[in-house]
């Protein structure tokens, strides 16, 4: 049997109810009561106290008892300031380690880190805006220029031939680098490119003619 999202209602009855929310799992209305998980691995076990609700549950709002790795004192931390896989140390000990990072614009502020410089690799995407002017670097945050953007697009040469070509990201468009194909009034070999123009240039192909001459 299915249940609403904090288990308490089967979906069957909600249903009947219409407790319906669009495209989400009913909701019956009752306290969601489900764990904290960074409070229940600390020992303290906090539930949430929202209404029966689709998703994660919303950031704890008690607050526990913790000590101090440094100097052992204890203090009360709410909840939703702690993270689970870090132990706690107060404001007083805290001692950022304060290097500047491989890419040169963020600093390391973990706790007495013992990394060399070389070893304090930035963790952070890139974020800035790439020369294009469209797209932003998603690479991991780096020293000096961005690369190219990589996005391409298709688009139609404006030439005779609209041929569809691959485009560099805010790159012109480049020229039709084929021979005109047109019909054109002689038969002679196209010596110019494919155009846009409305006429093309006159054949440049030096031929033979007779020129009638007055013996008289």
């Amino acid at each position: 049997m299915n249940y609403c999202p904090c288990g308490a209602t089967p979906l069957s009855v909600l249903q009947k109810q219409d407790c319906s929310n669009g495209d989400s799992a009913p909701t019956c209305g009752r306290r969601c009561g489900k764990e904290k998980l960074i409070c229940s691995t600390s020992g303290e076990q906090h539930i949430c106290r929202s209404q029966c609700h689709n998703g994660p549950c919303p950031p704890c709002t008690k607050s526990r008892v913790v000590q101090c790795i440094e100097c052992k004192d204890k203090v009360r931390v709410d909840c939703q300031d702690l993270k689970q896989t870090e132990e706690y140390i107060c404001g007083r000990c805290f001692k950022p380690c304060n290097k500047v990072k491989n890419c040169g614009r963020h600093w390391c502020y973990k706790h007495k880190c013992q990394g060399s410089d070389s070893s304090h690799l930035c963790d952070k995407v890139c974020n800035r805006r790439l020369g294009c002017g469209n797209h932003d670097c998603d690479q991991p945050c780096h020293s000096g220029d961005c690369k190219m953007c990589p996005h391409t697009s298709i688009h139609k040469l404006d030439c005779g031939c609209s041929e569809e070509v691959v485009v560099p990201c805010a790159a012109t468009l480049p020229t039709c680098n084929k021979p005109c194909a047109r019909i054109h009034a002689c038969d002679h070999e196209v010596t110019h490119m494919c155009h846009n123009k409305d006429a093309c240039p006159p054949c440049t192909t030096l031929t033979d003619k007779c020129v009638l001459v007055d013996t008289r």
